[in-house]
């Protein structure tokens, strides 16, 4: 008399994958395996395969996931200084490129004041400074 086909339990849920296969009147074990994308606590392979035949009460090993989701750390903090775009590495003061400031760095424009003005670079309060 030929053995018992295994079921085929890929994709499934690791407990309905253990109860079908207790059910079936297999043993099981369960190995895990790390992901970092898919789905968690599904099986992703068996041995014996699905559909082949096993002894009665051997051992079907399936391969479960283990989702770990990666976390994105926030972007290190940029070395500019807050409110200007492009851009503006922090410096003592800053002057637009062709006037008659005295630096000790240069904007060049036009640079956009998105937040607020430090440098006292957008003297007409238009939100563009440096714009020759």
């Amino acid at each position: 008399m030929p053995y018992p086909r295994v079921p085929d339990v890929v994709g499934r849920s690791e407990s309905a994958a253990v109860s079908g296969l207790r059910e079936a009147g297999f043993q099981v074990s369960v190995i895990t395996e790390t992901r970092t994308s898919g789905k968690d606590g599904v099986v992703l392979s068996q041995t014996p395969a699905g559909r082949d035949r096993a002894k009665p009460h051997s051992t079907i090993t399936i391969v479960v996931s283990s989702v770990i989701r990666t976390v994105t750390p926030p972007p290190p903090p940029s070395n500019c200084t807050s409110g200007y775009s492009p851009c503006l590495t922090p410096a003592y003061d800053y002057d637009c490129a062709g006037g008659s400031g005295d630096g000790p760095e240069f904007a060049y424009g036009p640079v956009y004041v998105t937040g607020s003005d430090p440098y006292d670079l957008d003297r007409d309060g238009d939100g563009v400074a440096c714009e020759s």
